[in-house]
């Protein structure tokens, strides 16, 4: 179970939208042992977005760590994850990376970065299940659930149709 765990490693699609939906506390409500962001995700970010995501965490008071202490091995699996999946970024196989070192989920919305981190036993959650644990544990109501849930989508968010409703109806 992803939620089990009280550290997380957070890739570039779910920290954007976060941020854009102005609901990043909720990442850092449910992983209370530390988030873990990997340079390479604020320099994406800083590039794309022109987030600066140390100035915003510091303004939200929101501490996060980063790794970069990868091993030989890492970099072997890395360079094996990258063969497989060429068009995945540095900052998404990172992540797989950084969560499996420190034994944390890793929270990301796209699909082979979720299917390798299965193969590896890497715990990983999406956008809908984020909201989903959020309400679980009453850091927000479901109104509040949907509205996030139909920003995200909004967003670009892509899921199936069943999924989306399936969500839409836990939230409603």
């Amino acid at each position: 179970m992803p939620f089990n765990c009280d550290r997380c490693v957070v890739d570039t699609n779910v920290l954007s939208d976060f941020y854009e939906a102005d609901c990043l506390e909720i990442i850092w409500k449910l992983f209370t042992g530390g988030v873990w962001i990997d340079p390479y995700v604020c320099e994406e970010l800083k590039r794309r977005f022109d987030i600066d995501v140390a100035l915003c965490l510091q303004q939200k008071r929101l501490a996060y760590h980063y790794t970069n202490n990868l091993t030989e091995e890492s970099y072997i699996e890395m360079a094996e994850i990258k063969a497989r999946k060429n068009a995945l970024k540095t900052a998404d196989i990172l992540c797989i990376i950084y969560s499996k070192l420190n034994d944390a989920t890793c929270l990301s919305a796209d699909g082979a970065v979720v299917r390798i981190c299965a193969e590896r036993e890497v715990k990983v959650a999406r956008h809908g299940g984020i909201l989903e644990e959020a309400l679980r544990r009453q850091h927000i109501t479901k109104q509040e659930a949907l509205r996030l849930f139909t920003v995200f989508i909004g967003q670009g968010l892509m899921m199936s149709q069943a999924l989306r409703q399936e969500f839409i109806q836990k939230f409603s």
